[in-house]
């Protein structure tokens, strides 16, 4: 998991790490700006060889935290408008900052 997201804005690695994320999930008919659902994001990290049971949790953690920085953006006006559903590539972006704090 850490290799997903421990490349280097920009960089040749970064760009292969996606490039295998979405030709895993082209295989099943989705592409990283999906919408992340607990069986594609489960289906994903089986093909990835991670482990499956960590999907929904992590799913569940990444919209509570995007719901709290949308609204914390937006204000009362975020109760109009929901905050954009989680994609494969948010998914991607939620392991990088969660590196950069682990590894720092």
């Amino acid at each position: 998991t850490l290799e997903l997201a421990g490349q280097a804005e920009g960089s040749v690695e970064r760009v292969g790490a996606e490039a295998v994320v979405d030709e895993a999930l082209k295989r099943r008919g989705h592409h990283l700006d999906t919408r992340s659902e607990v069986t594609s994001l489960e289906e994903l990290l089986q093909d990835l060889r991670m482990p499956v049971q960590v999907g929904a949790p992590l799913l569940g953690w990444q919209t509570a935290i995007g719901e709290a920085v949308y609204g914390a953006q937006h204000g009362n006006g975020c109760l109009l408008a929901p905050p954009p559903p989680p994609t494969f590539r948010s998914w991607l972006e939620l392991l990088r900052r969660a590196r950069a704090l682990v590894v720092g």
